[in-house]
């Protein structure tokens, strides 16, 4: 503007008003300048914040898994727990509290789909001699053994009771006459033919099992079929032991 007003340099439209174009430019770059600044910060902003919630996300996805892995190790544990309470502690067999809890139930099941529900009741035979003449301990391994065995001939069909002292009683849903005088000869055998865990080898341990059968249409109530084989089991008693009868 000096030099305009000077005459060095022309009067024009630039150099008349070069100081305003100047600054218009200078607003103008600014203008960018700044854009361009909020735009590297929106950016960073947007970046932190979706680092935040992914990083978030992981924390609720680890904190998630770590809750569901507890709460399946609690309700393992709760299972563990309700199972052992429905266990005999010396021979691994289901107590009384499970088959009270169980038995009429499982006849009113079987009823209901028109199956045959069978029981055993098998006493081992002689058990206070055996306690009196190897000890308790010896007794005790005998109660195992014959745990096992019932157990084993048994399997997954049926559920095996440790009723009380040296008797079994033994739950077989779905099994009828025939399968259960199978059943219970198997485990009279089974039990006459095992090696006992005593010093004692003249030492010998037999069972009687006594048997009866709740067949579709009958009305017999859970306390009276129980009944029924365990008067058949004592009917093997009176007969000579290590034998099955049957109701």
């Amino acid at each position: 503007y000096a030099m305009v007003s000077l005459g060095i340099l022309p009067k024009v439209f630039v150099t008349e008003y070069g100081i305003q174009i100047g600054s218009a430019l200078e607003m103008v770059l600014l203008s960018f300048a700044l854009a361009y600044r909020f735009a590297i910060l929106r950016d960073e902003n947007v970046r932190i914040v979706e680092s935040a919630r992914n990083e978030l996300e992981q924390r609720v996805t680890e904190r998630t898994h770590e809750l569901s892995h507890t709460l399946s190790e609690l309700a393992n544990a709760n299972e563990r727990l309700r199972e052992s309470s429905l266990r005999d502690g010396l021979t691994g067999a289901y107590n009384r509290r499970y088959f009270d809890a169980s038995f009429e139930p499982l006849l009113a099941e079987c009823r209901a789909a028109g199956k045959p529900l069978s029981v055993l009741v098998a006493d081992i035979d002689h058990f206070k001699r055996i306690n009196d003449e190897s000890g308790h301990l010896a007794g005790d391994d005998c109660l195992r053994l014959a745990a096992d065995v019932v157990g084993e001939v048994v399997g997954k069909g049926g559920s095996v009771v440790r009723y009380g002292g040296e008797e079994f009683v033994v739950l077989l849903p779905g099994v009828g006459d025939a399968g259960m005088r199978e059943c219970a000869e198997t485990i009279r055998a089974r039990i006459a033919g095992a090696s006992l865990p005593m010093a004692d080898a003249a030492q010998s341990m037999t069972i009687s099992v006594g048997g009866a059968t709740l067949r579709p249409g009958d009305e017999l109530s859970a306390h009276a079929l129980l009944k029924r084989a365990d008067a058949a089991m004592y009917r093997a008693k009176h007969e000579g032991r290590n034998r099955i009868a049957v109701a």
